[in-house]
């Protein structure tokens, strides 16, 4: 199976605890998930910043977990749905 790339929108929670978790949401049925429920690993690119002089990012290696239940998932949807169209 060769990697790809996919842009998705995440959110990042408990950074300074040191147990730092990215959750990120994709439909259920979709190629992505299918690939993870055969090997739940993921390489993960994540950056911030919006003129180049800003920009920074980090490449992470990560365990995968999928998360099935209804009201983790709205909570995760609602969040990243609101960062979309937060642009203040």
């Amino acid at each position: 199976m060769s990697p790809t790339a996919a842009r998705t929108w995440c959110r990042c929670s408990n950074v300074t605890r040191g147990d730092a978790a990215i959750a990120t949401w994709t439909y259920a049925k979709s190629q992505k998930v299918a690939n993870l429920h055969r090997l739940a690993q993921a390489t993960v690119l994540v950056e911030s910043g919006e003129d180049y002089a800003e920009l920074r990012g980090v490449s992470m290696e990560c365990d995968v977990t999928i998360i099935e239940d209804i009201e983790q998932i709205v909570a995760i949807g609602q969040e990243l749905t609101g960062r979309m169209f937060d642009k203040r």
